[in-house]
């Protein structure tokens, strides 16, 4: 069986992912496994209005059939990408006995009509029909775009009694759904529509999708569920442009201002983009329709099996998104896992024991293992549902050691907190501290300018006598008080003996403040040992070179005093 190595596709979920050949005949026999390319007749929008053709791959295991029906596996690609780039999947699947449709997302690779960024009434309609497809219903598959050559209803697939709410459904397979980024954020439009849909498995994607375009880290109420938008990730819009470029074959011929700015999005998710990208300053139109395809919106409707999976080093959907996705389910009672694997949008370097479809390793395969014992036990019955709450990758295990790089916890949030007060004089001091040391912690003051050329403020313990590891997302206390709208840029650093100084996964909260008054900052999450002769430093900035910051200097002054603390979420 030929393998293809997708080591970097997985990772580049937000840029144009590796292209495969497509195989010269609608139906490919190959060792162990048939791939048939088929192309869908979809009908999408909320009024059912809107025809589409989806192009897709069907991947059947071999001896597949009525005598030996199998569950279904449905995957989609990343922001920019084909369904070519899950051919590793396929085939890596159905020799585990599972049938793959790999498909190509609305407006990517082939697939006609526009791009609506995972809403529910249109990408979550779309993929409810393709499970249709698979449970056996007629006139939704074809042999070629015109649909006029259609294909027999599948007869290969495992068969429900009854959908995840207890009743009866028509053309109801076994099936699940897994994807990266744009590929994950599909599942949740999917499950939301469609009680069919029996376990998912999203992979770096996203909770809110203001706080992944535009963060605002302070105050949050409950996980990035924010209320005010913060400073927009211009580069992430300029990407999302620049991947939505037009496709000659399948892009409509410009008939709108819209049409000439990004020809492949519906004229509304075309618009709040370059709202964000060229102004920075959303309206509470753009608001609303951007967070219309986010999970956190519709929350209530995912009542399946989730398995998310989120990446540490990934500064466009932090891992605090997957955080604040796990604890809305498991609140509602939904059965969720999760797992902090090290690749994600911002590393191409997938390291033994992640996922590689294409090229396992089997000695160190704890992230694919993990996946598939989720699908085995929740469409095949086999297996226990064990897997911990939460597992994370730690970096600082060298590879080919004897301990596992991977670690797990029973609960997430952690149990454990460690917390430091902020002094007048620099320091981040240790609860406990001695007098002498305590005493630097009187209530002053610290000002510092935000803007273009904005200053910083920054916070550092003594050299550590233990190592201390960070697992989660880190919370700040401290007043503040601007002359008008400031915008903060908080991080963690990392301070080796020599003063070399680490930024952790170059990933900063962003903070809109206002006004006089005791502010939380949420920084982001992270899986991180700091050795011990090393120094935990906070860093406060004025501005970042990758966000939109304020144009103009804001002053700003912080109150330290003995309630000033950082408060980090720590193991062992």
């Amino acid at each position: 069986m030929s393998r293809i190595n997708v080591r970097r596709a997985v990772a580049l979920c937000c840029g144009p992912l590796l292209a495969f050949p497509t195989a010269p005949s609608s139906l490919a026999e190959q060792s162990g496994f048939t791939k048939q390319t088929l192309h869908f007749s979809v009908v999408i929008g909320p009024e059912r209005d809107v025809d589409c053709d989806i192009v897709g791959d069907l991947y059947l295991p071999e001896g597949a059939g009525p005598g030996h029906r199998v569950p279904a596996i449905v995957a989609t690609h990343g922001f920019g990408g084909t369904k070519d780039d899950q051919r590793g999947l396929g085939e890596f699947m159905t020799g585990r006995d599972y049938a793959v449709l790999a498909f190509s997302s609305l407006g990517f690779g082939g697939s006609t009509c526009r791009i609506t960024m995972d809403t529910p009434e249109y990408d979550g309609v779309a993929v409810s029909q393709l499970i249709s497809f698979l449970g056996g219903a007629d006139q939704i598959a074809f042999e070629d775009a015109a649909h006029t050559r259609p294909v027999p209803p599948l007869d290969a697939i495992v068969l429900d009694a009854a959908d995840h709410t207890g009743k009866p459904s028509a053309h109801d397979p076994r099936v699940g759904m897994i994807g990266a980024s744009y590929g994950g954020g599909v599942q949740f439009a999917a499950a939301s529509v469609d009680p069919r849909l029996d376990v998912i498995v999203p992979m770096i994607t996203w909770n809110d999708s203001l706080y992944s375009l535009a963060p605002n880290n302070a105050d949050l109420p409950d996980g990035v569920d924010e209320r005010i938008p913060g400073p927009s990730k211009y580069l992430v819009a300029q990407d999302l442009l620049t991947n939505a470029a037009k496709e000659p074959d399948q892009a409509p011929p410009p008939a709108s201002w819209s049409d000439h700015n990004c020809p492949r999005f519906y004229p509304a998710a075309c618009q709040v983009i370059l709202n964000w990208y060229i102004s920075g300053a959303p309206s509470q139109a753009d608001i609303e329709s951007v967070r219309h395809g986010s999970v956190v919106t519709y929350t209530d409707k995912i009542r399946i099996p989730t398995l998310l999976t989120q990446g540490q080093q990934d500064t466009v959907f932090l891992l605090n998104e997957a955080a604040a996705t796990y604890q809305a389910l498991a609140a509602q009672g939904t059965e969720v896992k999760m797992l902090w694997h090290r690749w994600g949008h911002d590393t191409s370097n997938v390291i033994p024991g992640e996922l590689d479809w294409a090229h396992p390793d089997w000695e160190q395969r704890y992230q694919i293992d993990a996946i598939l014992r989720w699908f085995d036990h929740h469409l095949k019955g086999i297996g226990t549902d064990d897997l911990p709450a939460l597992s994370y990758f730690r970096d600082w295990i060298p590879e080919g050691s004897a301990g596992s790089p991977w670690a797990t916890s029973d609960r997430y949030p952690v149990a454990a907190t460690t917390a430091y007060r902020l002094s007048g004089e620099d320091a981040l001091l240790a609860s406990g501290a001695p007098v002498a040391a305590a005493a630097a912690a009187r209530p002053c003051a610290a000002q510092m300018r935000t803007g273009p050329d904005g200053a910083s403020l920054s916070w550092a313990t003594e050299p550590l006598a233990a190592p201390l590891t960070v697992v989660g997302v880190p919370h700040l206390k401290l007043a503040v008080s601007a002359a008008g709208t400031a915008t903060l840029f908080l991080h963690l650093a990392d301070v080796d003996p020599s003063g070399g100084e680490e930024s952790i996964y170059r990933q900063v909260a962003p903070a809109k403040v206002s006004g006089s008054g005791s502010v939380t900052f949420t920084l982001p999450g992270i899986v991180h040992r700091f050795p011990a002769g090393h120094r935990l430093k906070l860093v406060v900035k004025g501005s970042s070179d990758a966000f939109r910051g304020d144009p103009f200097p804001v002053d700003t002054q912080f109150e330290i005093d003995d309630q000033s603390v950082l408060t980090l979420p720590t193991v062992p």
